[in-house]
């Protein structure tokens, strides 16, 4: 909740928002930021309290990098600067951005068209910023378990006497997961030999970091985990998470990974390798999804034998 100290810190960065009413919003757990709706007279803006000690210097480099993409016609959130001239408030330990309406994602034939080509000029145009940004973000990201980690939580399960569902589940396909483990090592080491292309990336681009406006894409948002990386990892995450939103059959979502494939390429071209190495980056994402899944059996592994996450 935004205290009384806050507003008027609030109306004194952004002198334009005297008169302001807030609004709480909730999107997901909130566990690394808060957003606000505020209101003045007819215009509406966002308020983004972040959680965590951010570095002040790269968010204010992500909200540069964002105005570059708006002078380049991307569609993405659009920072405001307060009366500092900078964009990041460090006594809010936040910052401002234009408002826009919308829903978030609803798995529409023409929604999946517009974010595939909007995503594909996004990447055209974080390839040529010249801003660069070098500092890591705060969040803690997906590992995925090694093979003895795995045989680890796999005698930890056998020695469970009271077995969830999701145990017994994994349980069944450890042995897939072995084969998969095995697998992925083998390519990864390949890969790093590869010329693949690395550049600044979202990376975090879901259903619920984008908002839709009769099927259009409005803004692409959420940038704060932004850091370079392989262009076609994001490709593989970006395009599972929309084809698959909503979706449980594996024939539709193959054929809306096809179609994502499409237009995106129409844009944004992908190499020879980057097709090939495409499903790869499909599978790290599930393996990384799955060690995430398994987080109640990896705390215990912290415990008991000191493997980190």
């Amino acid at each position: 909740m935004v205290m009384h100290k806050q507003l008027k810190l609030i109306r004194s960065y952004y002198p334009f928002l005297q008169k302001t009413s807030i609004i709480p919003l909730k999107k997901g757990n909130n566990i690394n930021s808060k957003s606000y709706l505020l209101i003045n007279t007819k215009k509406k803006y966002i308020l983004k309290i972040l959680s965590d000690k951010s570095n002040p210097n790269r968010i204010n480099k992500i909200c540069r990098i964002l105005q570059y993409c708006v002078k380049n016609n991307n569609s993405v959130l659009e920072p405001l600067i307060n009366r500092n001239k900078s964009y990041f408030t460090v006594k809010l330990n936040g910052y401002l951005t234009k408002y826009y309406p919308g829903q978030t994602y609803l798995a529409k034939k023409g929604e999946l068209e517009s974010v595939s080509l909007s995503i594909a000029q996004l990447h055209r145009t974080l390839l040529n910023c010249p801003i660069s940004l070098s500092s890591k973000p705060n969040k803690s990201y997906y590992k995925i378990l090694t093979k003895s980690e795995l045989n680890t939580i796999k005698q930890i399960l056998q020695n469970k006497k009271s077995k969830t569902k999701f145990d017994v589940y994994l349980t069944k396909n450890i042995p897939i997961l072995q084969y998969q483990l095995q697998n992925f090592e083998i390519t990864n080491k390949a890969i790093k030999k590869k010329n693949l292309r690395k550049q600044l990336l979202h990376y975090d681009l879901q259903p619920l970091n984008v908002i839709f406006k009769n099927n259009k894409v409005q803004a692409i948002i959420d940038f704060d985990a932004m850091r370079k990386g392989y262009l076609i990892e994001e490709v593989a995450f970006s395009s599972f998470r929309f084809s698959s939103f909503n979706n449980n059959s594996i024939t539709k979502i193959a054929n809306n990974l096809k179609f994502f494939l499409k237009k995106y390429t129409l844009v944004n071209p992908l190499t020879t390798d980057e097709k090939k190495y495409y499903f790869f980056f499909l599978r790290k994402n599930t393996l990384e999804k799955i060690s995430y899944r398994s987080e109640e059996h990896t705390s215990e592994l912290q415990s008991r034998f000191g493997i980190s996450y």
